[in-house]
């Protein structure tokens, strides 16, 4: 076994930028000063019986709009302790922050999404295919395909047990880009790994290639700076921002970020996982011992499933739509004139025969979930349907973007980590 490089590795440092604890530092005293400006007004109207009885009144209905609302739990509990708890401050705060503006934001990030649906349309052919070799577990992917996640056929995958591995197969693809490069990360930071990944991306654009990078503001804030942006925008990429903290101050609480971890090359190769682009991810650093995230490198039909939502995600920040999603689909699939079912189905049949299905060639959904699937949860829906059952799925728990590969996949991974004396808790 050869020795993990991550062991050999120097203890390092993470670098910060000082402009993102300003901007913290001043959006913490805005919040503290809408919040003394509220409470000050809910004092004053409470010692007007008149003005506080007509508030408890608007606060029942507001308690039963909330109820009925279409919403997620801890959305629905959180105001309704904060009413509960605080009457007239709580009401004011959720008339501010969490009624008619949320919902209006939420309408409008919800049209791009379903927009994007349109694209994600389920192949019955594909589907038969598996129902044909994995009958019992047909259930999670009929209902992940009615949430709009589609189930590809024709896959290669590549799993990764540490960071450095992955982001080595990532650059190795990303020199190999002719057509487009989609990025997208919750924690993008100054060192090392950017400053490889960023001259890659700088030459690209050079040749022609079209690069879109977006990236989560609070995620980022404290580990970039706007010269870092500035550099690569400049040189020609397209660079989008999710939920800037200065712009939704109701929105800065961390289940309305972006935890999807996306790369796409030329709709052809894929990579999704637990790693974000920071040094202490490919162990360049050490931040509480060895770090270790898991990553899939797809390649195949799947990958535009991670396409569409990498899109869906980038028109919705962007607020403008991109009419054909389809012109990002790999050229090569999109015309070629054999069944790609009929050779699929023979692929399936020629790797059960020799007992070599190890999730390097099969089927593949690509399960988004986040902010914008609020209120819909399909993972922990998946999750809960398959509990109990024999379905086996590698989910990677820190991303918010999910694949489902062959079940000896998760057997893989639990061989890989237990050799590298990791402990495995699966849940």
């Amino acid at each position: 076994m050869k020795e993990n490089k991550s062991k050999r590795k120097k203890k390092g440092y993470v670098k910060t930028y000082v402009s993102g604890f300003i901007r913290a530092f001043v959006i913490a005293l805005l919040l503290l000063l809408q919040f003394s400006l509220v409470f000050l007004l809910s004092y004053y109207l409470s010692s007007a019986v008149y003005i506080y009885l007509a508030m408890e009144f608007f606060g029942v209905f507001a308690v039963v709009g909330l109820v009925n609302q279409k919403t997620n739990a801890s959305f629905k509990i959180g105001w309704l302790v904060i009413i509960t708890l605080v009457p007239i401050a709580g009401l004011i705060m959720y008339f501010l922050w969490g009624a008619n503006r949320s919902e209006r934001i939420n309408k409008r990030n919800m049209s791009y999404i379903s927009y994007g649906y349109k694209f994600l349309v389920p192949d019955k052919r594909i589907l038969e295919q598996y129902m044909a070799h994995y009958h019992k577990e047909s259930s999670a992917v009929t209902y992940l395909e009615n949430c709009h996640f589609p189930l590809y056929g024709n896959n290669n995958f590549e799993y990764y047990s540490l960071g450095e591995d992955a982001f080595e197969a990532i650059i190795a693809d990303l020199e190999k880009a002719e057509r487009f490069i989609f990025i997208e990360f919750f924690i993008v930071a100054d060192g090392v790994l950017w400053n490889r990944i960023k001259n890659i991306l700088i030459d690209k654009v050079k040749q022609g290639v079209e690069i879109k990078f977006l990236y989560d503001d609070y995620g980022s804030m404290f580990r970039t700076s706007k010269q870092l942006w500035q550099e690569i925008k400049d040189a020609g990429v397209e660079i989008a921002e999710f939920n800037s903290i200065g712009k939704y101050l109701d929105k800065l609480y961390l289940n309305y970020r972006s935890h999807q971890k996306i790369i796409v090359i030329d709709g052809k190769v894929g990579y999704t996982g637990g790693f974000n682009l920071a040094d202490e991810y490919v162990n360049e650093v050490e931040r509480f011992g060895i770090w270790k995230d898991t990553g899939v490198r797809i390649e195949g039909d799947g990958v535009f499933g991670l396409t569409a939502t990498f899109l869906q995600m980038w028109t919705m920040t962007c607020e403008k739509t991109i009419e054909d999603y389809n012109v990002y689909k790999y050229i090569e699939s999109a015309d070629k004139n054999t069944s790609i079912v009929d050779e699929f189905e023979s692929q399936i049949n020629d790797s059960e025969g020799e007992n070599k299905n190890d999730g390097r060639s099969g089927f593949c959904q690509v399960i988004a979930d986040g902010p914008a699937n609020n209120p819909e949860n399909p993972i922990a829906d998946t999750i809960l349907q398959t509990k109990g059952s024999s379905l086996a799925a590698l989910f990677q728990k820190s991303s918010t973007t999910s694949t489902i590969p062959h079940k000896s996949e998760l057997s893989k991974a639990e061989i890989d980590a237990a050799a590298e004396k990791y402990t495995v808790n699966i849940t």
